[in-house]
This record gives C-alpha cells, sequence and structure tokens, in this order.
C-alpha cells in the first residue's frame, strides 16, 4: 500500500459528474485496496437499478438503503467507497464517513459538471424531465446550495485540476497528520 498509514478507508464525496467513479479505480489501484460504488452496491442488494428503487419506493426508501449499506454493508474493512452525490446529506452519514476514514470531496465547477452530465441525462433519476444545458446547471446550483455544507466538513477538497498525485499527496498528507 503506498503510504497510507492510519485510514484504511477513503471516502469519494461529490455532486453527481464530480468524478467519483472515475478516482474510485484509480484510487483503488493505486492504494491496493477494494474499491466500491455505493450506488452498485445498493443495486446488488435491492436487486434492481437506483432509476426503479426511486420510482417504486421513492426516495426515503432508497436513503435508507443507502445509509444502511454505508455504515454496515461494504465488505471488509480497508476500501475505497464513491458515494452517491446526497449520500452525505442524510441521516449521519457524514459524521460515519469522518470517524472510521478520509473524506475527498470532489469539487469541479457547475460548468463542468454540465458538460459532464449532458451525455446521460437519463440515466439519472433526480435529473428527470432537464432536458437543456440551461436548465441543468440551474438544477445542480440549487442542488450543490443544498448540500455545500456537508461537503465542506469532508477533510479535504479536490477542484478542477485533479490528478492522481495531486490526491494522494493531500490524501497521504492528511493520514500522516490526523
Amino acid at each position: 500500500m503506498d503510504d497510507l498509514a492510519g485510514n484504511r478507508r477513503i471516502y469519494l464525496v461529490g455532486m453527481m459528474g464530480s468524478g467519483k467513479s472515475f478516482w474510485l479505480g484509480k484510487l483503488g489501484h493505486f492504494y491496493g485496496l477494494p474499491a466500491y460504488d455505493l450506488d452498485r452496491l445498493v443495486e446488488t442488494v435491492a436487486g434492481k437499478t437506483i432509476k426503479d428503487i426511486f420510482a417504486e419506493s421513492g426516495e426515503v426508501t432508497f436513503r435508507k438503503m443507502e445509509s444502511s449499506i454505508l455504515q454496515d454493508g461494504v465488505p471488509g474493512t480497508d476500501y475505497i467507497l464513491a458515494c452517491g452525490g446526497g449520500t452525505p446529506c442524510f441521516f449521519d452519514n457524514m459524521e460515519f464517513m469522518k470517524k472510521s476514514g478520509i473524506v475527498v470531496w470532489l469539487n469541479p465547477s457547475i460548468d463542468e459538471l454540465v458538460r459532464r452530465l449532458s451525455r446521460g441525462i437519463d440515466a439519472r433519476p433526480v435529473l428527470e424531465g432537464i432536458h437543456s444545458p440551461g436548465a441543468l446547471a440551474e438544477h445542480l446550483k440549487n442542488l450543490m446550495s443544498k448540500r455545500l455544507s456537508w461537503y465542506q466538513m469532508a477533510h479535504i477538497e479536490i477542484n478542477e485540476d485533479a490528478s492522481i498525485a495531486s490526491i494522494t499527496e493531500k490524501v497521504n498528507a492528511f493520514d500522516r497528520n490526523s
């Protein structure tokens, strides 16, 4: 394992499209840790897609499942986990993550999120009914304003110019100092 001394869990948080899934595999490989996507774990347990869970049972049911899996259902004790965009904002999820690992907030600009998300809008339940880049930007700004206070609790913030070196340098520095 490359210089991750104390904390054996890294939680990636941020808005949809922030790069959590992208960095998940890269960080897992770098640190030699299993890498999981919380949304995929929820889908596996539920036996259906996130979109279907939202449609059939609603967001509250999804958030309860998500929190339960986050706190009790991730395999093993050492891992990297890409969380859903809203994960930190419900129940005591952010408190749990901060106590059990290092929380990394991936925070690209709204313009960058719009660019990334415009390609797959239909796959995301919280974007249903949004069909233009302007409407998407407005929706993301509103969502960010609701989630910002939780994201700001993360141990580390990563902006646009992220690289494996810049992320691991910040994670390792935090780990050594905590």
